[in-house]
């Protein structure tokens, strides 16, 4: 619950000073459910961090799946060709508190200035 906590904390305080979200436990991704959706600088392709508030968390019986969609923030960042980056360390913390480290995860990039990132943990 602590950790839920600081992550919370932190990713409200870097939200409020604007500036992009930093791991020190190597995440490239973090879904936080009630609060926002970030993929890191490093993990976008697009030399910036992608940062959300629109997305879905959906549980059931068997998984747990997190889909952000983002605009590219900075006109000119947007890739010539569609970039896939997969193999992502994913933390998705539900409205609930719990926290699941995803199993499955990666992001696409369009040139149209648009990305999705999906996350999935399977509780089998």
């Amino acid at each position: 619950m602590k950790r839920v906590l600081f992550i919370l904390l932190l990713s409200l305080s870097i939200s409020a000073l604007g500036y992009a979200l930093t791991y020190a436990d190597s995440v490239d991704a973090d879904v936080i459910e009630g609060d926002r959706c970030v993929v890191s600088e490093a993990a976008s392709g697009v030399g910036v961090p992608l940062i959300t508030e629109t997305y879905k968390v959906n549980v059931n019986k068997n998984n747990v799946e997190a889909v952000c969609q983002f605009n590219i923030p900075q006109e000119g960042n947007e890739p010539k060709k569609a970039l896939t980056n997969k193999n992502l360390n994913c933390r998705i913390t539900t409205i609930d508190g719990a926290v699941f480290m995803a199993d499955d995860a990666h992001v696409v990039v369009t040139p149209g200035g648009q990305a999705v990132l999906t996350c999935k943990y399977s509780l089998l």
